[in-house]
């Protein structure tokens, strides 16, 4: 029985010391090696603990295997995973130290009281490895949080509350067991129940999360193509218009020449001034040495010219921008269409300022006139009548340059609403969302 209860809290001193390393680290290997790894750990330290004869204590013995289970499954140099260990297992101590402190306070017993009373001690050291898996999950759960989309609240708060309930039943359970010698098995077995309930519960919350976020990844991913589509669909028409312009140049050279040859110098004027009104709307005026940025500003400065929107563009050589395209084409669309559709619900003042430099950085700014616009905890909600539909396109832009490891920031004031964001000189990976 004494070897059954050591294998169980070994190992659960191991799950919670995983978690406090993938807090910490990236993984190296994939997750059957890392399981693998840690049942190797747990049959190291559960042989020396009951049945070695080394006066060792098992402490180091135990930060020794996290030593090399943290090296082997998480990158880092040596040094740092020492520390991490290090405070892995304070962290650890730390716990069992405070729980048993705390249960010796709301007993209203000595802590030698509780080590002599079998079954209390074995409750108290369940519950104290149960809150340490629990705090060093919700330490990994927000390091993955941030390489995706923001921690939701929502979610966290639902996983808190069924092990916030269950303590707060257990502490008025245990209420009846002061006066006792010991509480009942029967208390341990509840307290055991009571903990396997609350990780099936917060599994199955989990993956309700992990639904959902799938459900938005694919969402994201349609508006992505949606963008995609688009923009190529535009760079289509205008490289059409351009080829058609080619083809009819000679056409009228020939009309011009010839009125010229007559004298009819007036009408040869209003002929040319016509033909630079039509092409305005047609030629790439903007250059700035990368294909893939021209069609999208000139696509969106037509598109804007069109509806009576003043854009001013700002640019220099961005041939060697270290965004790879896909991004940029999502990136910069979704911020241009933002502006072209808040300027366009402006009765007056429709103005659009876009400034892309890269030098050392990518430097990124939009500001448009707009009507007042609420921002609500880094959000902007949609005031939109079909909200389902709608409020990706700022999900998308956050979502990329996350990716890049940029900063970013945005706010209105005084009828102006600006987006400023600035990114790294080197090449991300790939997006996670």
């Amino acid at each position: 029985m004494s070897e059954l209860i050591s294998s169980c809290m070994i190992l659960a001193e191991i799950i919670a010391s995983l978690f406090f390393f993938g807090a910490m680290f990236q993984n190296r290997k994939q997750t059957w090696f890392t399981f693998a790894s840690m049942l190797i750990t747990w049959l190291v330290i559960f042989l020396y603990t009951n049945y070695s004869n080394l006066s060792i204590p098992s402490v180091y013995i135990s930060a020794l295997t996290y030593l090399v289970l943290s090296f082997i499954c998480y990158e880092g140099s040596w040094a740092r995973h020492f520390i991490v260990v290090i405070m892995c297992v304070l962290f650890l101590a730390i716990m069992d130290t405070f729980v048993m402190y705390l249960a010796s306070i709301l007993l209203a017993f000595d802590i030698q009281e509780i080590y002599t009373k079998k079954y209390l001690y074995l409750t108290v050291v369940t519950i104290s490895k149960g809150l340490s898996i629990l705090a060093t999950w919700i330490m990994w759960r927000i390091q993955q949080e941030k390489t995706r989309l923001h921690l939701s609240m929502r979610w966290l708060f639902l996983t808190l509350l069924f092990p916030i309930i269950s303590l707060i039943m257990l502490v008025v359970v245990y209420e009846s067991f002061q006066q006792g010698s010991d509480i009942s098995v029967q208390g341990l077995v509840f307290t055991l129940a009571i903990s396997l309930g609350n990780v099936a519960i917060m599994y199955i919350i989990y993956l309700l999360e992990k639904a959902e976020r799938k459900v938005l990844h694919s969402t994201l991913l349609s508006q992505q193509m949606e963008v995609q589509t688009n923009s190529i669909l535009a760079l289509e028409k205008s490289y059409r218009a351009q080829r058609k312009s080619a083809h009819e140049f000679n056409h009228h050279l020939n009309t011009i020449n010839s009125l010229l040859l007559r004298g009819q110098h007036a009408a040869a004027t209003e002929y040319i001034g016509n033909l630079c009104n039509q092409q305005s709307t047609r030629v790439f005026c903007i250059n700035t040495h990368n294909p893939i940025i021209d069609a999208i500003l000139n696509q969106k400065y037509q598109l804007a010219t069109e509806i009576g929107i003043e854009m001013q563009i700002r640019v220099n050589d961005l041939s060697n921008v270290p965004i790879p395209t896909d991004l940029v084409v999502v990136l910069l669309s979704n911020l241009l269409d933002n502006a072209i559709e808040a300027c366009n619900k402006c009765p007056s003042d429709r103005i659009i300022r876009f400034s892309m430099i890269y030098n050392t950085t990518v430097f990124l700014s939009i500001d448009n006139t707009s009507l007042p616009v609420s921002i609500v905890n880094g959000e902007i909600p949609t005031t939109k009548a079909n909200k389902g539909d709608h409020g990706y396109g700022l999900i998308n832009v956050k979502c990329i340059l996350n990716a890049l490891n940029a900063d970013f920031a945005f706010r209105y004031n005084d009828g102006w609403f600006s987006f400023v964001a600035e990114v790294p000189n080197s090449v991300l990976p790939t997006v996670n969302l």
